[in-house]
């Protein structure tokens, strides 16, 4: 079985995140924020971080899990050559699918411009 959302396409360590966050652009919505980096190796990779001020563990991973599924399907919204970290807001938890859905879509279109 392969990954919906393989490991090529994850940023995994803490020092990856902290990279993006330190060198790259902030855009803000309403659920969501989203720190956009430059890749030298001109690929596309995804950061997903839901901290303890939006909920539970059960929760936290539901939102991540919705997060995860809008960029898999999304892919092509989003720009190549960036790295991405997708942070969560508390109020991301109470969030249907397409609100959250559409913040980042619109997040995605900040980038573009």
């Amino acid at each position: 079985m392969t990954a919906t959302f393989p490991k090529a396409r994850r940023l995994r360590f803490r020092r990856q995140f902290l990279r993006v966050q330190r060198r790259g652009r902030r855009l803000d919505g309403n659920k969501l924020f989203l720190f956009v980096a430059r890749d030298r190796a001109k690929g596309q990779r995804f950061g997903f971080t839901v901290s303890k001020k939006v909920g539970k563990a059960v929760i936290r991973n539901r939102v991540r899990r919705r997060l995860r599924e809008v960029v898999r399907t999304h892919r092509a919204v989003f720009p190549t050559g960036f790295h991405y970290v997708i942070i969560a807001r508390p109020g991301a938890a109470d969030a249907e699918f397409g609100a959250l859905e559409n913040d980042l879509l619109q997040l995605a279109k900040k980038v573009r411009a």
